[in-house]
């Protein structure tokens, strides 16, 4: 079995909200997590919970996968 791989997790508040310095800063940490694991856990993007189950809300989902959109697509 292949061994698990470290997920960065990068907070996405100061790319939102911070100066030029600290947005440099976002980005190049998301350029290492994606150049070195492939994947990235994105935190603090400014979407509400609420609104992202909304979207959840859209497509059939089993818990693992988008099964089909709830319009039939």
């Amino acid at each position: 079995m292949a061994e698990a791989a470290d997920i960065a997790i990068v907070s996405f508040d100061k790319f939102i909200n911070g100066d030029d310095a600290e947005k440099r800063a976002v980005a190049k940490q998301l350029y290492e997590a994606f150049s070195t694991v492939g994947w990235v856990y994105l935190k603090d993007f400014g979407i509400p919970p609420e609104r992202i189950e909304e979207i959840f809300g859209l497509v059939c989902w089993d818990g693992n996968y988008v099964l089909a959109f709830a319009d039939g697509r």
